[in-house]
């Protein structure tokens, strides 16, 4: 049966049923009319529930029959690999289940909110119904007021039939869920058994044993029969999942898109040195464009439909491994690119064991041969004849290389002792062999794809300012490659501990170390608490940081709604604290804590923000003004108090603005908002540029006139309109003064100056116009007389 919490609530907050007052009462009636026609409709089972209750009574019979089957088989001691396909195969079986009553669970929930709905609105229109035989109203309407309280009434019952009908179903399934995960525990037992140890002498060596056929009398229903099984678990996830599969078209739909637009990005963009170290990224990207999205959903189906049948996921791994194989040829020596191929047939040959059952002899057989293959081609590869240390050129061969006197040793390892009994080592160590190699090919793959569409990506966000922002490109890039790294061999690490059945042990044990609760004083915590708290605001932080860039004003994904200058600023402020918000939020709750303790403490913390945080709050109230007014946005060149310089970055406390020689000064947003404040570049770019020009008094004025505005015709960054204007402004004292005026954009205003005056003074020279410069005449009045010889003896 479902659980019901029961949770004491306050009365004095619950909403209380009042009756209707008369004059609204017909309306009433007419709404909750709908409202019942409507809610008919809602508790009906949905397409997928009825496909549950349809096929779980066949599906509850071969479960049985399976789990009789399994009980003989056990009794037979199978190998290692046997009871693995079947953990997996009631594991699958489980996964079924809990999808079914995950359905049930949603719609029982749903109705059973619909039925406190209900209950209200009954008690309401008893309410009704008392006062308007109190005040006797018409009859024709008490009529109406009681064939409506029926209908509620049918619409409670059938609400509550059909919801103890699914609670029977589900209760059943529970039962059922309950002796699955029994079967599954028992065959981890059996598989801890001393039978079983890596260490155990299973069978007789090879020479003193006979083929052993004993097995197959446990095998109906379990050996061949596992393909039959495997199909028909296949249609009827499809018939199940049919939305869920839909869903995914749409995911895979976006993963297409996304790398096509990213490969014709790239295409489009310069090849510049700041390019010349990303070129095997974007190689990845433009000579992949079918295979690098194909395997990106490849690999997002085995996550998303992780619960799916074994046949399944064996198909879905086998393609991921194919295209892996593919992607990383351009990471692998020439040499040896065959030897990929090899381990796709390799792995398909061993899933095969799945299928396809032998006796313990003819098992034994195949493993020697299996192994001995992977030696012999391991050894035409790899040998010093074909390959050398030089040849290496990537992190993948080199890793190949480091591990082949591995390999070599398991492989012998496990020949050895398949030959003496010990087929539990043979087992584990072809096993761990053959997963390992394709878990690092497949999770290199996954690095190598995911760090190249990012590296392309990144690139098209610099490519307008590449050489401004080089810096910040790399320190991006490097930090995302070390995310990726260190996620990538997390998750490689996770999935080898599956493969060598130690995952489920550490992750009981840390459960068991990390649940453990902690009192201290009235506070009670646990390790996971603190773990989880820290990791929520650390996603919490690390998402606003990627919100940060991704809604970058200049090359965020917003610029593609061509919002107004400031808008995606300003989106991205508010997202950016309000992850951060909501994350603490959440990261404190982890822990726990009871926020009502600390209100005495947020009083006195509100005291001090009033008294000594003023002008943090008013830097703050600052900030939000300039977000939302916008009258200033990153890249307006601004002065403000002697500082004249670009600003770069808007924040909620204070602004950074980079001068134009190249200091960058942090400027408290109070200042920005209160003092008198210049923005050359608010609402228009362009700025009017003025040369002044003096010419001697023999020049034409017509023909100087004619040659400055003749000055500015070569230069196409000078704006056509306004039209660039040329003045004479008076009769100097020795020139006749010029003035020439054009229009630029705010950022070419300076060279454009020094060109067009470049320009001015070789067109005077051509036409032997002479600019004066100042002169000054001096005229002596009277020379000091001279000293006589004697004068000057004396």
């Amino acid at each position: 049966m479902q659980n019901q919490n029961l949770i004491e609530k306050d009365s004095s907050k619950v909403k209380k049923p009042e009756p209707i007052p008369v004059i609204k009462i017909i309306s009433a009636i007419e709404e909750d009319q709908e409202k019942i026609s409507s809610n008919q409709e809602r508790i009906k089972p949905p397409a997928r529930l009825r496909r549950v209750k349809e096929n779980f009574p066949p599906f509850q019979t071969y479960l049985l029959k399976q789990k009789t089957i399994t009980e003989k088989f056990q009794q037979s001691h199978p190998n290692r690999q046997k009871i693995d396909d079947l953990i997996r195969k009631w594991e699958e079986n489980r996964a079924q289940l809990k999808s079914w009553k995950i359905i049930i669970n949603d719609y029982t929930t749903k109705n059973t909110q619909l039925l406190e709905g209900i209950d209200f609105n009954e008690q309401k229109w008893d309410l009704t119904a008392t006062e308007a035989q109190k005040e006797q109203v018409p009859t024709a309407l008490q009529t109406k007021i009681k064939a409506l309280q029926k209908d509620i009434q049918n619409l409670q019952q059938n609400t509550i039939d059909l919801n103890n009908e699914y609670l029977t179903l589900e209760t059943q399934i529970l039962n059922l869920q309950e002796k699955t995960e029994k079967i599954i525990e028992q065959l981890y037992n059996q598989k801890k058994s001393e039978i079983y140890g890596l260490l155990y002498p299973r069978h007789r060596p090879v020479w003193e044993s006979v083929e052993e056929l004993d097995d197959f009398k446990y095998l109906e229903g379990v050996g061949l029969d596992n393909l039959h099984d495997s199909l028909r678990n296949i249609q009827i996830f499809i018939k199940n999942n049919t939305s869920k599969i839909f869903k995914f078209g749409i995911y895979v739909g976006l993963i297409f898109f996304g790398i096509y637009r990213l490969k014709k990005g790239v295409i489009d963009m310069k090849k510049g040195e700041i390019f010349r170290d990303n070129l095997k990224y974007h190689q990845a990207v433009n000579e992949a464009p079918l295979l690098n999205p194909l395997f990106l959903s490849t690999v997002l189906a085995l996550i998303y439909f992780a619960n799916s049948p074994i046949l399944l996921i064996d198909v879905l791994t086998v393609l991921a491994l194919i295209f892996a194989t593919y992607l990383v040829r351009i990471n692998f020596p020439e040499k040896i690119k065959g030897i990929l191929s090899f381990v796709i047939l390799l792995f398909f040959i061993d899933s095969l064991k799945t299928y396809i059952w032998f006796s313990s002899f003819h098992y034994r057989m195949y493993m020697i041969m299996e192994a001995a293959a992977v030696g012999i081609v391991l050894f035409y590869y790899t040998s010093a004849k074909r390959l050398n240390k030089k040849e290496i050129g990537s992190k993948l061969g080199e890793l190949l290389l480091r591990t082949l006197p591995l390999l070599y040793l398991s492989i012998l390892i496990s020949i050895i002792a398949n030959i003496i009994g010990y087929t539990n080592l043979a087992d584990t160590i072809a096993e761990f062999t053959i997963q390992a190699v394709v878990l690092i090919i497949v999770f290199y793959a996954i690095f190598f794809v995911i760090e190249s569409i990012f590296i392309c990506r990144l690139d098209l966000f610099f490519k307008e300012e590449q050489e401004k922002n080089i810096f910040k490109k790399i320190k991006i890039q490097q930090q995302v490659q070390k995310l990726l790294r260190v996620t990538v061999i997390t998750l490689f690490t996770i999935y080898l501990l599956t493969v060598l059945d130690e995952f489920r042990t550490l992750r009981k044990l840390l459960t068991e170390i990390l649940t453990e609760p902690y009192v201290v004083g009235n506070l009670s915590f646990t390790i996971w608490n603190i773990l989880m708290s820290i990791f929520i605001f650390t996603v919490s932080y690390a998402l606003s940081r990627v919100v940060a860039f991704l809604l970058n004003d200049e090359y965020g994904i917003l610029q593609y709604f061509r919002l107004p200058k400031g808008i995606p600023a300003a989106i991205s402020i508010v997202l950016r604290y309000s992850i951060l918000f909501v994350g603490a939020l959440f990261a404190i709750s982890y822990l726990n804590i009871d926020l009502s303790a600390f209100n005495l403490m947020t009083g006195a913390l509100g005291l001090g923000i009033g008294f000594g945080l003023q002008t943090v709050v008013s830097n703050f109230v600052s900030g939000i003004i300039l977000v939302f007014e916008r009258p200033i946005l990153p890249g307006d060149t601004v002065e403000v108090n002697n500082l004249y310089g670009k600003v770069d970055k808007i924040g909620i406390r204070a602004s950074n603005i980079t001068t134009f020689d190249g200091a960058e000064v942090v400027v408290p947003n109070t200042i920005l908002i209160s003092n008198e404040l210049v923005n050359w570049t608010l609402s228009n770019t362009t700025k009017r540029v003025e040369i002044l020009i003096g010419t001697t008094y023999n020049a034409d004025p017509n023909e100087v006139l004619r040659i400055l505005r003749e000055c500015v015709a070569p230069y196409d960054y000078i704006l056509k309109e306004p039209s660039p204007v040329a003045l004479f402004n008076d009769f100097g004292d020795s020139a006749l003064n010029f003035t020439l005026r054009f229009w630029v954009s705010f950022d070419n205003a300076v060279s454009a100056k020094s060109d067009v005056s470049v320009e001015i003074y070789n067109q005077f020279k051509i036409h032997n116009i002479e600019i004066p410069f100042p002169q000054q005449d001096i005229y002596i009045k009277s020379m000091p007389k001279q000293p006589t010889t004697d004068e000057q003896h004396d």
